[in-house]
């Protein structure tokens, strides 16, 4: 069963009751996915899966059998899953009326995953984030969310992966300031032209990455190095830089990245290219590291879902085995977003063809050996 709603509740006694009447009654279906972005209906489906028979205790898109029913057929399991949608829906609604569609999405998501038991939300903190409105702490408990038996149980593999493509809702429409948290600083190196830096709809990378840098007027020590600005390296000798110089070198060094993204793969999806650049930028650059994490052959073969997986992986320090780091690890999750810019269920599905597997993972395992930086 895809839904867990055996999810257990924990800390019931930290914070007051949230007191949500639930509907009896189908609720209608235009309440669901409101706003731009996919179509929320769409992917649970996708995440849920069709069953005709009953499995565990549950039966079409995950919803409850009814009474000695046995089978079911799809359109009826998918009225029932936008009715139960609906329902998740106006719970949060009620909770906060005032947050973003996209973080409503997500929490609706989230809800029916859980049963439509709104007291689960009371876990890692989530209760609070809705109830302040804090996104990028919805964010943060929204992964939390993938551990089977209760917050102290087992990380579900399958549970972590929704919690990730759920992730994205949270930034559809949202502006890099909406989507906030410590900054981490980084390196770069080397100009090529800006003018290719964020093509296509959604948030705007130069932005993004400014505002997860910070500015630096004085070089500062970062764990690769000296930087300066916003992350890029000092010149020789260079003691200080002006905001608008140091926004140049950003953007220079993003279209150098945003180029090797492009010659690895030039078919992935805008949005994919965009949180790739970002990453590379975060990289300082070092095409080599995006062999770590399975991450050179998601490029090649055009698996967006894969590419999602591997990208959360890179908030560690010193490597794969190193340790996670918070900032490194709330940056991914904020990147995640970009991945599904324009993108629909089906185009962040693992089922995507490969495109040149062959050629472009010898690109990568080609491309600026020897050149990786401390």
């Amino acid at each position: 069963m895809k839904r867990f709603a055996f999810l257990s509740f924990t800390i019931a006694t930290l914070i007051a009751p949230i007191q949500v009447q639930a509907q009896q009654h189908p609720v209608q279906q235009n309440a669901i996915s409101t706003g731009p972005g996919r179509d929320l209906s769409a992917f649970v489906k996708h995440w849920e899966t069709f069953q005709a028979h009953q499995f565990q205790d549950s039966i079409g898109y995950g919803t409850r059998p009814h009474p000695g029913e046995t089978s079911i057929s799809e359109p009826e399991a998918a009225r029932r899953l936008d009715e139960e949608l609906a329902r998740d829906r106006a719970k949060i609604e009620q909770l906060n009326p005032q947050l973003p569609e996209g973080a409503k999405k997500a929490l609706t998501s989230l809800l029916y995953n859980l049963g439509g038991d709104v007291n689960k939300l009371k876990e890692h903190g989530m209760a609070n984030a809705i109830a302040a409105g804090d996104v990028e702490a919805m964010k943060k408990a929204h992964v939390e969310f993938s551990h089977t038996h209760g917050p102290q149980g087992k990380v579900d593999p399958e549970l972590r992966d929704r919690r990730i493509d759920e992730l994205g809702f949270y930034n559809e429409g949202d502006s890099p300031a909406a989507n906030s948290v410590a900054p981490i600083q980084v390196q770069a190196q080397h100009p090529v032209q800006q003018k290719v830096i964020s093509t296509g709809p959604g948030r705007d990378l130069s932005a993004f990455v400014k505002h997860w840098e910070t500015f630096q007027p004085h070089p500062f020590q970062d764990i690769g190095g000296a930087n300066i600005g916003y992350g890029t390296r000092p010149h020789p000798g260079e003691t200080s830089i002006s905001e608008p110089e140091a926004a140049r070198r950003l953007d220079e060094e993003l279209a150098r990245d945003r180029a090797e993204i492009e010659r690895l793969n030039p078919q992935l999806p805008e949005g994919a290219k965009k949180a790739l650049t970002s990453l590379l930028y975060n990289l300082g650059g070092d095409v080599n590291r995006l062999k770590e994490h399975g991450m050179a052959n998601a490029i090649a073969s055009g698996d967006v879902e894969a590419m999602k997986k591997a990208h959360v992986e890179f908030s560690h320090i010193h490597g794969p085995q190193g340790k996670v780091e918070p900032g490194l690890r709330d940056r991914r999750i904020d990147e995640l977003g970009f991945y599904n810019e324009g993108d629909s269920p089906a185009a962040n599905s693992e089922s995507c063809k490969p495109i040149l597997v062959t050629q472009q993972i010898q690109q990568i395992n080609s491309a600026y050996e020897g050149q990786c930086r401390p």
